[in-house]
């Protein structure tokens, strides 16, 4: 009988010992827990562009093209020490009353800063929307891929991605007098 017990024993030692075997290497094939991502985030100044026709005037009529940044959305995977950022941008562009052409170049950034602001890269991409003819207004979706060197003592949420379209020095001048005024972009 004790021979018996003893052996139900070692039995039951050997199959706690294997279950915890067992979970330890499913804990460690588990997926790993998400690192936060950098965040991304659409510069205000430069979430909007508005193209006018050649001449002074500033009014509706007067505008060519109306393009806004509507959102910027990112998914993240870290692998040693970098973080790849993949960042959706959407971009809404409408025609103005007398635009005629059926396609539109756009140029648009996309910077990466550390958390102290310094920007540690930045890119410029060009992108043509077209237009069909009855609709007044199409939309772009830019998939930008980042590869993003996290320096040492530091975490991917320490850095941050920022987008925004490339203007001129009138473009962001109206682009500020908008905003002081309350205006925003409404594509037309």
């Amino acid at each position: 009988m004790i021979f018996y017990l003893k052996k139900n024993i070692q039995h039951l030692i050997e199959i706690v010992f294997l279950c915890f075997v067992v979970s330890f290497v499913a804990s460690c094939t588990q997926k790993q827990k998400q690192l936060p991502c950098p965040e991304v985030s659409i510069l205000s100044e430069g979430s909007s562009r508005t193209i006018f026709f050649d001449g002074n005037g500033k009014d509706i009529t007067d505008i060519k093209y109306e393009s806004a940044i509507e959102r910027a959305i990112r998914t993240c995977t870290y692998k040693n020490s970098t973080v790849t950022v993949n960042t959706m941008i959407k971009i809404a562009t409408a025609k103005g009353p007398r635009a005629k052409d059926k396609s539109f170049g756009i140029a648009f950034f996309v910077a990466v800063v550390d958390k102290q602001g310094n920007v540690v890269g930045r890119k410029s991409f060009k992108s043509v929307l077209n237009f069909d003819k009855i609709k007044k207004r199409t939309y772009l979706v830019e998939n930008i891929e980042l590869f993003i060197p996290i320096r040492s003592g530091h975490r991917g949420l320490d850095y941050k991605v920022i987008v925004g379209f490339e203007l001129t020095e009138s473009e962001l001048f109206y682009n500020r007098e908008q905003r002081k005024v309350g205006n925003i972009t409404i594509l037309l």
